[in-house]
């Protein structure tokens, strides 16, 4: 691919939105200012948005699809895009991707470390699974082999489960209608505490009494608090890194003998991958340094 190199004034748009994305860009500022780049952040929440504008920072908000991503790219006149977007923002780093590729223009993707988690359930393959009763932790592809594994658990064990969901708000509605109403299960649910996210809860009939709406990260002792406080039989999490708190959450389940049920990244073929700040930042330069 032949790159767009013409542009008298380099311009990042940094696809951002996590704490984890919001250091990195306090890390990469001084690089994009030695070189006389400019940059956009970009997020979907209005209170991310907040922080930047507090910080002089050039920041647009809201969603985006695919057509109108590429035309913020053109209008902006972007000539690279770095994503720094949630592991699990699989559309919107598929959406940076495509946009970068018809632009003609660099793409960075940070991607957070991965957390090692060992899956001791007693098969591999998760759709065929028959869970022991003394497995503890069992990583799944995705949110519909999680429900599976649930209803599994729930007749292996033969008894009512209560489930703590910690997979965010994007995924709510689905364990909802799978969950919620399913004899069986009492589903609590642990969420940001924004007034949308508590709306969705009302929309969903999530009983204010199921509903933790705290602003993370969580220790092991503060999971261990509140899975003890609601009687959590099961956790179903996402492989968030250790910026999602995942390895706290997995380790605070297990000493209490709570079953854990994570959920793997979707597996995207990245372009220019980078695991660390350093990385994002030696791409950056080499990127500037040519232009």
């Amino acid at each position: 691919m032949t790159l767009v190199s013409d542009k008298q004034i380099n311009k990042a748009l940094i696809l951002a939105g996590t704490g984890d994305a919001r250091n990195l860009i306090e890390y990469l500022v001084p690089v994009l200012v030695a070189h006389n780049a400019e940059f956009l952040i970009s997020v979907v929440g209005e209170n991310a948005a907040i922080e930047y504008n507090e910080k002089k920072f050039p920041v647009r908000s809201g969603a985006m699809d695919i057509l109108e991503m590429k035309k913020l790219v053109e209008d902006q006149s972007i000539s690279m895009i770095i994503d720094a977007t949630h592991p699990f923002a699989a559309e919107v780093s598929r959406n940076a991707m495509l946009s970068a590729d018809q632009a003609k223009i660099h793409y960075i993707r940070y991607e957070r470390p991965k957390t090692q988690i060992k899956n001791n359930s007693e098969n591999d393959k998760t759709d065929l699974i028959i869970p022991g009763e003394n497995d503890l932790v069992f990583c799944v592809e995705n949110h519909e082999e999680a429900v599976r594994l649930a209803i599994s658990l729930q007749k292996k064990l033969n008894k009512n489960l209560t489930i703590m969901l910690t997979t965010g708000v994007k995924s709510l509605e689905f364990y909802c209608q799978k969950l919620l109403a399913s004899i069986g299960f009492h589903t609590v649910v642990r969420l940001l505490p924004s007034v949308e996210n508590l709306l969705l809860c009302q929309k969903y009939n999530i009983s204010q009494a199921d509903i933790i709406a705290m602003q993370g990260p969580f220790s092991k002792e503060l999971n261990k608090e509140l899975f003890l406080k609601y009687k959590i039989d099961v956790l179903i999490s996402k492989e968030s890194g250790s910026a999602g708190s995942t390895e706290e959450k997995i380790l605070a389940a297990g000493e209490l003998g709570i079953k854990s049920i994570v959920v793997n990244r979707p597996d995207l073929k990245y372009q220019n991958l980078c695991r660390s700040f350093n990385e994002v930042k030696e791409s950056l330069i080499k990127i500037l340094s040519k232009e």
